[in-house]
């Protein structure tokens, strides 16, 4: 629960603060819908990959529990900042900030994971704590609308502050160190170098980094395009924490049903009947956007959109356990080189996905197909050679 909570910090710093885009767009003096508000998500998500790179060394030297204490510092830090901002501006760099701080719980909940288990027990430990991860983007946005229905958009942020001073607490009761100090590794440019060389020249680290990271582009435009799409081309403002909430459901479920699947069959005989269904899924809703018009029912375009990111949910911790195997014995450095580039490149492409949204699902359906093909791809070219799985 610990770790799934330290996990959940970068969902709360996004998830609970979707439905407060319309007040947001008002105070800072932009126009209805306008999409220039996601910057705030980007932001953030920049600040976390940015920060990934500097995490992951450091836990590998100094252990995972420093980390995470000096992560959710500056997260209070960054959520304090937005919570005052007087600008667009200076909550663009308060963002950036308080995704610096997320980038800690990023880093220490897969090293630490990385620490005990491989393998499929590292895929099916991974899928456990996403499951009870995802419980945030269900909860959050209901939480998030009912704050600005009482109170100032920034009050968000203010519990924000709160929790992540409250899990400080906790995880200084409740978290074991679990690097030896035997197993440090000293901050030498020639060792990030050299762990850097294995990662981009390991094809088994390599290919699915590379497949997580065309996911991650569709995943983090639909956080910052959601509350539009919803609310503006399906009409559905007052529903909006509801639907969000009951997308990420199918996300926790479909996580969950991965830990047992990989018990049974194996992560990498997984992934081919899971891309499957993400991209026959992706093809159907690119048909749907185009055949409307790029306004289809919402009766028929979401629930297939649920299933798509609910297989993705099977298919991207089974990528991170892929790509983490090779290279355990540099897994802090590694999990943040994986993360920083999938991050920082897929909230680039998740950025440019935004900018074409305006009043048509057609420019995210056509995404979210290609990304799909990308990772298959990918991933298969990978598998096409017999690899251990560590």
């Amino acid at each position: 629960m610990l770790l799934s909570s330290l996990m959940a910090t970068a969902a709360l710093g996004i998830d609970m603060m979707l439905p407060a885009f319309d007040e947001m767009r008002s105070t800072f003096g932009l126009a209805p819908g306008s999409p220039e508000i996601s910057g705030a998500l980007t932001a953030y998500f920049l600040g976390m990959s940015t920060a990934l790179l500097f995490f992951g060394p450091f836990s590998d030297r100094f252990g995972r529990r420093s980390v995470i204490f000096v992560g959710l510092g500056i997260y209070v830090a960054g959520a304090i900042g937005s919570a005052l901002a007087p600008s667009m501006g200076v909550l663009l760099i308060s963002r950036f900030i308080w995704g610096v701080g997320a980038a800690g719980g990023r880093v220490v909940v897969t090293a630490v994971v990385r620490d005990t288990f491989v393998g499929d027990a590292m895929a099916k430990t991974m899928s456990t704590l996403m499951a009870v991860f995802l419980l945030v983007p269900i909860i959050a946005p209901s939480l998030g609308a009912a704050i600005v229905a009482f109170l100032p958009w920034q009050g968000i942020f203010w519990l924000c502050a709160a929790l992540g001073t409250g899990l400080a607490l906790w995880a200084g009761t409740r978290l074991p160190e679990t690097l030896p100090i035997d197993q440090r590794k000293p901050i030498r440019i020639s060792v990030l170098k050299n762990s850097a060389g294995r990662v981009f020249g390991e094809p088994a680290t390599l290919l699915p980094m590379l497949g997580i990271t065309a996911l991650m582009g569709v995943f983090t435009s639909y956080l910052g395009s959601s509350e539009l799409i919803i609310s503006e081309i399906f009409g559905r403002r007052d529903q909006f924490p509801i639907i969000f909430g009951g997308t990420a459901a199918v996300f926790g479920a479909a996580s969950l049903l991965n830990g047992r699947l990989v018990d049974r069959f194996g992560m990498r005989r997984l992934f081919i009947p899971a891309i499957s269904v993400y991209v026959i899924g992706a093809a159907i809703l690119l048909a749907q956007a185009v055949g409307s018009g790029g306004r289809p029912s919402f009766w028929a375009f979401y629930p297939i959109l649920a299933v798509v990111f609910g297989s993705s949910m099977i298919v991207n911790p089974n990528l991170n356990a892929m790509a983490l195997a090779p290279v355990g014995d540099i897994a802090g450095t590694a999990s943040s080189i994986v993360g920083a580039v999938s991050m920082a490149v897929g909230t680039l492409i998740g950025a440019m996905i935004d900018r074409q949204i305006d009043d048509s699902v057609t420019p995210f359906a056509t995404a979210v197909l290609v990304s799909g093909i990308v990772t298959a791809v990918l991933v298969v070219r990978m598998l096409a050679v017999d690899q251990p799985e560590g």
